[in-house]
């Protein structure tokens, strides 16, 4: 029976992680594979209950980085992923970070705040930047704000060459 169990879990460890190659894009300079999706992108950024355009997304397999932002004229949100290195092939480790930022008027400078903690993005199941090509997961950041509080959350599910 324990060979028997051992047997499902193997099988539905290999099939549920799909793992790309991760061979640069020929297209890059110097070997390095940075781009953008190949398909429509789904991410979704929301402050306190209102939606906000997400205006740029951005990856690195080789430099392990995986970023979006969100904005208008008054409110940005930067969701940053960095520092992915793995520890095995089910597992692996990263730094997150969301920043807020607002300003009073659209020719001011930003001002930006860190979320309580750093924030958090959670990446689903065996995948990661750094080799598969759907790139699914959500986020979650909690921002004080004098007596305040503000959250930003959303889901991403993204298609990488």
């Amino acid at each position: 029976m324990r060979n028997f169990t051992f047997c499902i879990v193997m099988l539905l460890s290999l099939t549920a992680c799909h793992k790309d190659s991760g061979t640069p894009n020929n297209n890059s300079p110097a070997g390095v594979s940075t781009g953008t999706p190949t398909k429509q992108s789904n991410i979704s950024v929301v402050i306190n209950d209102q939606p906000i355009q997400v205006t740029n997304i951005s990856y690195n397999r080789s430099g392990g980085s995986f970023n979006f932002t969100a904005q208008n004229s008054l409110q940005k949100v930067d969701v940053n992923c960095f520092h992915f290195y793995e520890q095995s092939w089910a597992s692996f480790m990263y730094s997150d970070s969301i920043i807020y930022s607002t300003r009073p008027d659209s020719v001011t400078a930003w001002y930006s705040r860190t979320a309580i903690n750093g924030g958090d993005v959670y990446f689903d199941c065996c995948t990661a930047p750094l080799q598969d090509p759907d790139i699914t997961g959500n986020y979650y950041g909690n921002f004080k704000l004098g007596k305040d509080s503000l959250v930003i959350k959303g889901d991403f599910d993204l298609l990488f060459k």
